[in-house]
């Protein structure tokens, strides 16, 4: 039987209920409906289930399990499986911050004296060291330790947000497995994303390879930390390792680390301001990045028909090289409206989150550092009008999503463009962040998910949205 008839089964026998009485009320045939119970035919036709969860009489939590065992059946475990992680490293984004790691005090800065280090605590320890070391002495520092050595890591919390110069390259195995490894590496990435957010001078570098073979209980000391002044080699589990402070050997260290930094691939990229943000978005624009995007903007994402007038008129008076600003988000406003015309746009839109926006006038693309609201109403039914005259021109298409489908925050929106970047902005007590991440699969994966959104029954069709929207318009506007 297959996970979606033992549901069936179980829920036929609740409910008291025989397969013949399912079938009548559903005006099945009965051998059909049978077989769908014993799992020797699977459910094809939607309306079919449907009608059987209504005689069922299906509770909300078990009408989501009987989607979801449905749609297991339909895509496969493994698919199935990975769009879940990708829908709970969505939902982790809004609410990212630094993970609850071990830390240390000042009296643990020293590097230890002894070459062997025995126990977790004198291995972090000693991790802490050098990476305090790094950042009072404005240091590279060196990481090859996979995301799942949190607390290790957890002493990268030494350098959140520091001003100081202290940098950090770290390169990890990520799976080659097209399938299971896509899991694993999603795990990986929302470890990544999370260092990225603390540490401003952090450089993510992947290669691809099987981490059970590396950093697995059989290799000795996989793991290895290099500063300028010593290098530590680590066990897999983090228990134990091998200090070194003899200068040429930690040269050594240092120029291997460096021939295989040469061969990786940089995970993602980071950008911490608006002026860094545009400025990598015009260099963005350079090349044919909207001939497909995939996007789930925060509201309406209008960014792209904002006017100089209009941007004057909200960009907040406190900010520092306002008029430099605002020249800049005018270029960039004009640029992306021209690269989306040239391609095709589709967004997935929260629809509380646009109504909110109708009703409020509070922008939440950007926060109120930069542009303050809310919007007058005038301004709001321009973009709104802009944002349905793309739709007719055919560059844009909006779907709506249910109103119980809510995925990200009005803090953060996503984007993918032609199957090879994948971003992710937000902002969070006053700091603007954007994310790309670059590896193929992980870009593949949340393409994959969005793609799925846009299934028949997940989200309103593009002319039922721009209808709609329309209709918000007037009622709201």
């Amino acid at each position: 039987m297959s996970v979606l008839s033992e549901k069936l089964s179980a829920l036929l026998e609740d409910r008291g209920m025989t397969v013949a009485q399912v079938a009548r009320l559903c005006a099945i045939e009965r051998p059909t409906v049978y077989q769908y119970f014993t799992g020797k035919r699977a459910i094809n036709n939607p309306e079919h289930l449907r009608m059987i969860a209504g005689v069922l009489c299906l509770t909300p939590q078990e009408q989501l399990e009987v989607k979801d065992a449905f749609t297991m059946e339909r895509i496969g475990y493994s698919l199935y499986t990975q769009r879940k992680k990708v829908q709970e490293f969505l939902r982790y984004i809004p609410a990212m911050d630094a993970p609850e790691w071990m830390t240390f005090d000042g009296q643990s800065c020293r590097l230890p004296e002894e070459p062997v280090l025995g126990g977790e605590l004198a291995v972090c320890q000693a991790a802490f060291a050098m990476i305090s070391q790094a950042y009072e002495r404005e240091e590279e520092l060196y990481l090859l330790l996979q995301p799942e050595h949190r607390n290790l890591l957890g002493s990268l919390r030494f350098l959140v947000n520091s001003p100081r110069q202290a940098s950090v390259t770290h390169i990890v195995c990520l799976e080659s497995d097209a399938k299971q490894g896509r899991i694993e590496n999603l795990n990986r990435a929302q470890h990544l994303l999370s260092l990225s957010a603390m540490v401003r001078r952090y450089r993510p570098l992947y290669y691809y390879g099987k981490a059970a073979e590396r950093f697995g209980a059989i290799s000795v000391l996989p793991g290895l930390i290099v500063g300028k002044n010593a290098a530590m080699e680590v066990t897999a589990d983090g228990h134990v390792a091998l200090l070194h402070t003899n200068p040429q050997v930690v040269e050594m260290f240092q120029k291997g680390f460096q021939q295989m930094a040469r061969q990786c691939k940089p995970i993602l990229l980071y950008k911490s301001d608006l002026e860094a943000e545009l400025s990598w978005g015009m260099d963005h624009l350079q090349g044919d990045v909207y001939s497909e995007s995939l996007e789930m903007p925060s509201d309406l994402c209008t960014s792209a028909f904002w006017t100089e007038d209009l941007i004057r008129r909200y960009m907040n008076r406190a900010v520092p090289n306002r008029e430099r600003l605002i020249q800049s988000f005018a270029v960039y406003s004009q640029r992306h409206h021209g690269a989306k015309r040239t391609g095709r746009v589709v967004q997935i839109l929260n629809p509380h989150y646009v109504k909110d926006f109708l009703k409020t006038g509070v922008f939440h693309e950007y926060p109120p550092q930069f542009l303050e609201g809310p919007l007058e109403p005038r301004d709001r039914r321009y973009l709104v009008e802009q944002v349905l005259a793309a739709c007719r021109e055919g560059w844009l298409q909006i779907h709506i999503l249910p109103e119980n489908a809510t995925i990200l925050n009005q803090r953060t929106e996503i984007c993918v463009q032609n199957h090879q970047v994948f971003s992710i902005q937000l902002w969070s007590e006053g700091r603007f962040m954007l994310f790309t991440f670059l590896e193929p699969g992980i870009v593949a994966s949340v393409t994959d998910y969005l793609e799925s959104l846009l299934e028949e029954g997940n989200t309103l069709g593009h002319e039922a949205s721009m209808n709609q929207l329309q209709q918000w318009l007037q009622e709201y506007l």
